[in-house]
């Protein structure tokens, strides 16, 4: 497991989540999951591998990427005049697909 090969399939996920969730403003959602992933990636990566590891519990992982999704600006799709709902479905489905992502790639 990569943390590499993870992130590329979350690019693939979040162009879907972004066509249900926000429709018109996929470029901006996408440019804010980047922006996300790359300010978590190494948290991600060691939440990951403590996991795997067995040193996490599941919701203890998802707790940790709730909490830093929490902090998440999304600042695309706020400068774009989002509704508040319609963004918070977006990070609540950008989490969910991470947390479901790394799920499967650990088995």
């Amino acid at each position: 497991m990569k943390i590499d090969d993870i992130i590329d399939e979350l690019r693939k996920g979040i162009l879907d989540l972004a066509k249900n969730t926000v429709e018109e403003f996929v470029q901006h959602a996408k440019d804010d999951f980047e922006d996300f992933i790359s300010a978590t990636r190494d948290d991600v990566e060691r939440w990951t591998i403590a996991l795997a590891e067995g040193k996490l519990t599941a919701d203890e992982f998802r707790f940790l990427l709730k909490m830093r999704a929490d902090l998440a600006e999304m600042h695309a799709l706020t400068s774009v005049g989002i509704a508040a709902t319609r963004l918070k479905r977006f990070r609540d489905g950008m989490i969910s697909l991470i947390i479901k992502t790394i799920f499967a790639a650990l088995g």
